[in-house]
């Protein structure tokens, strides 16, 4: 808003988010007993691999992406430090930012599963453990899923194939009316879609003008 429609101004907020990121992380490592260089280290690995960065500071999408690595970096702190309400916070901004972030309680379940388990106690306490001190991040997370349920907001069962987890596409589902069930991959799917649609259209040529705008309204909806 303040720099119109130079990127410029998109950018540097970006980067000062990203920077934000970095010190989160050494908040973090710091958090569990490293050193500031120790810290330093771990920052630039983020920040400096060869995947994320990049896209983060020029894509639009970024923004959401950084925002929400924020959260979940701040969460993974707090769950360090065993503030409850300061897990549900952070990963309630995490989620609001993008819904990527509706891994976070199982994976701060799952790292904190492992530290404890290297403290030396059996694995099904250091389960218990480690959904105990992620509890407030999973309480979140499921009132999110549920508030979520009840909007128009794409979900694994509304999503279209193209967005749809490969498992979950992988399962049998009806590309079209009257089609048999699709066992392809999401992008063969969508592709299946469109294919059945140029052929309704194709008939449609040879069946007049009103046939002609019923099947564009299914080339529409298959787009």
């Amino acid at each position: 808003m303040l720099s119109g429609v130079s990127p410029f101004g998109f950018a540097l907020g970006n980067l000062l988010l990203a920077c934000a990121v970095a010190a989160a992380i050494v908040a973090l490592v710091r958090a569990r007993g490293f050193s500031v260089m120790e810290g330093l280290f771990a920052a630039g690995v983020w920040a400096f691999n060869l995947h994320g960065p990049g896209m983060a500071l020029l894509w639009i999408s970024g923004r959401a992406s950084l925002l929400a690595t924020l959260g979940a970096v701040l969460a993974a702190r707090a769950t360090v430090q065993g503030r409850t309400f300061a897990i549900a916070l952070w990963t309630a901004f995490a989620l609001g930012s993008t819904e990527e972030a509706l891994p976070l309680a199982l994976l701060l379940s799952a790292w904190r599963t492992a530290a404890h388990q290297r403290d030396g106690r059996s694995w099904g306490i250091a389960i218990a453990s480690g959904l105990r001190d992620a509890r407030s991040a999973w309480a979140v997370t499921a009132l999110y899923a549920a508030a979520r349920m009840t909007t128009d907001a794409m979900t694994i069962t509304t999503a279209p194939p193209e967005y749809r987890h490969a498992v979950y596409a992988a399962a049998p589902d009806r590309c079209e009316p009257r089609c048999e069930p699709c066992w392809l991959s999401a992008t063969s799917c969508a592709r299946h879609r469109r294919r059945l649609a140029i052929e309704r259209l194709s008939r449609a040529r040879r069946d007049g003008p009103e046939a002609r705008r019923s099947h564009c309204r299914v080339w529409r909806s298959t787009a």
